[in-house]
């Protein structure tokens, strides 16, 4: 079977001359062994001309980029202080929630206008509680809020 693979490899480079295609045939005619050799020569050449047209036999080196840490410190320093001055930025003293209006509202107890905290009770009247957050929530008595 030396003498096939020595004819199969010029068949497959697509160089065989006429003189070889002829002892080929002739080869491939007189021997079972030969045909189930030339099968699975033809299988493993297509299988891997496959290969080479969907992932490449040999891939070229892609280029490495070169990471400039100097800035990559840079730009990780602006935003720590972005992150910890937005943190700072906002007014922690500022209550959760205030009374932003009232229509006749009377309250059950003392309520400290400037900074709810804890229950209200709003025996008649209207009260609106805005929220730091820009929610605003209006309250009919008589009612109980938390």
């Amino acid at each position: 079977m030396r003498r096939l693979d020595e004819l199969l490899q010029p068949l497959f480079d697509g160089q065989l001359t006429a003189s070889q295609a002829e002892e080929l045939n002739t080869l491939l005619r007189s021997s079972r062994e030969a045909r189930a050799d030339y099968r699975r020569s033809l299988r493993l050449h297509g299988a891997l001309i496959r290969h080479r047209r969907t992932k490449g036999v040999v891939q070229e080196p892609k280029k490495v980029r070169r990471v400039n840490f100097r800035r990559v410190a840079v730009m990780l320093a602006v935003a720590a202080c972005l992150v910890v001055g937005g943190f700072f930025s906002k007014d922690f003293r500022q209550p959760a929630a205030r009374l932003s209006g009232s229509t006749a509202a009377v309250w059950i107890g003392n309520l400290d206008t400037t900074r709810l905290q804890g229950p209200m009770n709003l025996v008649r009247g209207f009260a609106e509680v805005t929220y730091r957050n820009g929610v605003k929530v209006i309250l009919e008595g008589p009612c109980h809020f938390q």
